[in-house]
């Protein structure tokens, strides 16, 4: 229910669905953006999922059941597989070769990613509105003040800011969500996610990324007030972040639907379990 309240605060400033660029978090209601990060190699490629916020959280908050939404960068494609669909629908995606070009620089045990999206209404001032920030982690749980909340977004917008003005190694186009690659020879690299991101996304007391081999947690920071040193609203989402190496497939999923077999098993099992404890009762 929370996670339902922060996000229709956030609808009634923010824009509508993800467009070409990557919608900065200053303008409301970004775009998701994945991240990977070679540490072998120290070169970043960012995938604009094309898919907002917004729509993400409405579709996956609370605690649903049988979500599975799968990006494939290299075939640059998205399915949502769910056991019911969500709705969610990405712009048209082109990441190009990019990913297989990022992978021959490094190797897989050196990469860490994470997935960020923000949302700073209506202006830049912590008191005018809600400050969103959509992130993973590996930690179970994570707290972070306002001050920091705002802070980080403002690197977010820095960050998907370069990504929308980078003319090399990027697929965007219009009505393009694309990949941008960069490396140590990037002049503007103090703006990409290796150097402005890093490990906890500046300012943020918990690290952002994590390895590839393992789930990454996802987590909803709004700001509890414009008060910096408050201690910002934090609501965990119930899906884990993985990535599937031998498919370089990106996967959102929750804990799937139970089968009606398996709630049947279920009650014939607590059904003689009651029956036992009663015939022991008699015994006694």
């Amino acid at each position: 229910m929370k996670l339902k309240l922060i996000a229709a605060a956030a609808a009634l400033a923010a824009a509508g669905s993800a467009g070409a660029a990557v919608t900065l978090p200053s303008t409301g209601n970004s775009d998701m953006v994945a991240n990977f990060f070679s540490t072998a190699s120290n070169s970043t490629i960012s995938f604009d999922l094309g898919i907002s916020m917004l729509d993400f959280t409405n579709a996956v908050g609370g605690s649903a059941t049988g979500i599975k939404l799968v990006w494939d960068l290299d075939a640059g494609t998205f399915q949502d597989l769910s056991a019911a669909a969500t709705g969610l629908v990405s712009q048209a995606i082109n990441y190009g070769n990019l990913f297989n070009e990022f992978l021959a620089e490094g190797s897989l045990d050196s990469l860490k990613f994470d997935v960020k999206a923000g949302d700073r209404n209506p202006t830049f001032n912590p008191a005018a509105g809600t400050n969103n920030l959509l992130t993973t982690s590996a930690a179970p749980s994570v707290t972070s003040q306002n001050a920091a909340l705002f802070n980080a977004l403002n690197v977010l917008g820095t960050s998907f800011g370069f990504m929308n003005g980078d003319a090399t190694g990027s697929t965007h186009g219009a009505a393009t969500a694309g990949a941008n690659k960069y490396n140590d020879g990037d002049i503007a690299a103090q703006y990409a996610f290796l150097t402005r991101d890093g490990e906890n996304l500046k300012n943020l007391p918990f690290q952002t990324t994590g390895s590839v081999s393992n789930p990454l947690n996802m987590f909803l920071l709004a700001n509890s007030s414009s008060a910096a040193a408050g201690a910002a609203v934090v609501t965990a989402l119930s899906g884990l972040w993985t990535f599937d190496a031998l498919t370089n497939q990106l996967i959102y999923a929750t804990a799937p639907v139970p089968e009606p077999e398996a709630f049947a098993m279920l009650l014939a099992g607590l059904g003689l379990m009651g029956a036992i404890a009663r015939r022991r009762r008699s015994q006694a």
